[in-house]
């Protein structure tokens, strides 16, 4: 039976459902048993044996992927494979493919949410709380400031798009124009 293994620490968290498919493909699935980052040591463990590697963020370079014998296709989960060395995956024959809108809704509303806790003070507001205190913190609004945003790949597009409603000036720095925009 082909095995797959999952170094992605929260892969299957709260929703077995990516796991059951593989299952019924047929694919014998082991997860990261530690909630962690794996060391190389453990990477190259987990590896042997392993046909697919649903990879996380663990250094994927020549001596771990040297050692992985019987690998053949590695699914990096999110947008960044700068922990896997690609030109050594391509010469061991490795396919390698990414999610790169995967997180990016999930991203973009954590961001907005933080611009709320920062504004309306909520770190502070819960930590006096906490401390058995009730003290009433003066928060700014969203609507009709200016956000600066620095990047425009689909975070930052994301994260724009997200802040229109609140009637905000939206405010951008991209260092790579010609990546995201066609004239």
């Amino acid at each position: 039976m082909n095995k797959i293994f999952i170094s992605t620490a929260s892969f299957a968290e709260y929703d077995k459902s990516p796991v059951s498919i593989l299952e019924e493909k047929g694919l014998k699935v082991a997860l990261n048993p530690y909630g962690r980052t794996l060391t190389k040591e453990e990477i190259v463990h987990f590896l042997d044996g392993v046909i697919g590697l649903i990879a996380g963020t663990e250094v994927l370079n020549k001596e771990v992927l040297s050692s992985a014998h019987s690998l053949k296709v590695i699914s990096r989960c999110g947008a960044g494979m700068d922990n896997i060395d690609l030109k050594v995956a391509e010469i061991l024959g490795i396919k390698v493919f990414n999610t790169p809108d995967a997180p990016t809704l999930a991203v973009a509303e954590l961001t907005i949410g933080l611009i709320f806790a920062l504004l309306r003070r909520l770190v502070e507001a819960d930590s006096s709380i906490r401390e058995g205190k009730w003290k009433k913190y003066m928060g700014s609004l969203l609507h009709n400031k200016k956000v600066g945003i620095i990047g425009l790949g689909r975070i930052g597009k994301k994260v724009s798009e997200l802040l229109i409603p609140f009637g905000i000036e939206i405010l951008s720095c991209e260092p790579n124009p010609d990546k995201y925009f066609v004239n």
